[in-house]
């Protein structure tokens, strides 16, 4: 008799999308995430792979001259400019790479753990799928210029990119944890730890 073939076992994986527009400090939570043993997936660097496996196509419907002249990428300032610039170009530049990034990320998940997703993009790419767990960190106009100034954004170029990205109250009923980022980091230390690694044993 031939033995009964088993079924295939499931993964035993928790996974955590942290979402928020940008320099709300979805960087700092993932970094103490990490520090409590999440791998954290970083949408971001795995756009950067989406951009160069769709780079033809990105060429051909959006601009030709957006290569680095030394490294042959794309220049991810040169395309920021333009589709933060052209609403439709941004629309077409997702339509391209969001389905990719997806899939990597899918492929990223394929083992036993704790995982953690940051990304602005959580919902539009569609990486709510993903998630047991999501968390929106939340910080105000005034917070997130602040930290903008300080990183050689300008205000334009914040205020261009965040129109972009979901508020809070855009996605609040499909949002798990708030989580404050508007005074110190140790305040915000706080809030993580009160509000997640009190639901989250790890």
């Amino acid at each position: 008799m031939g033995r009964r073939p088993s079924k295939p076992r499931e993964l035993k994986r928790f996974v955590l999308g942290v979402t928020g527009r940008m320099l709300s400090g979805k960087n700092v939570l993932c970094e103490i995430l990490a520090s409590r043993g999440f791998k954290v997936i970083d949408a971001d660097q795995v756009g950067h792979q989406a951009l160069e496996i769709r780079k033809e196509e990105i060429m051909k419907m959006i601009d030709k001259d957006i290569l680095d002249s030394e490294t042959g990428k794309i220049d991810r300032k040169k395309l920021a400019k333009i589709v933060f610039s052209d609403p439709m170009k941004l629309k077409v530049l997702n339509k391209l790479v969001h389905g990719t990034i997806k899939e990597l990320i899918r492929l990223m998940l394929n083992k036993d753990g704790f995982y953690c997703i940051n990304a602005a993009l959580l919902f539009e790419i569609g990486l709510d799928e993903f998630c047991d767990l999501i968390v929106y960190v939340e910080s105000s106009d005034e917070e997130i210029l602040k930290r903008a100034h300080l990183r050689g954004f300008t205000e334009e170029e914040v205020k261009r990119r965040i129109q972009f990205q979901k508020t809070l109250e855009e996605v609040k009923e499909y949002v798990d944890i708030v989580v404050y980022n508007n005074s110190t980091l140790e305040d915000f230390k706080k809030e993580i730890e009160e509000k997640i690694f009190s639901i989250v044993k790890i």
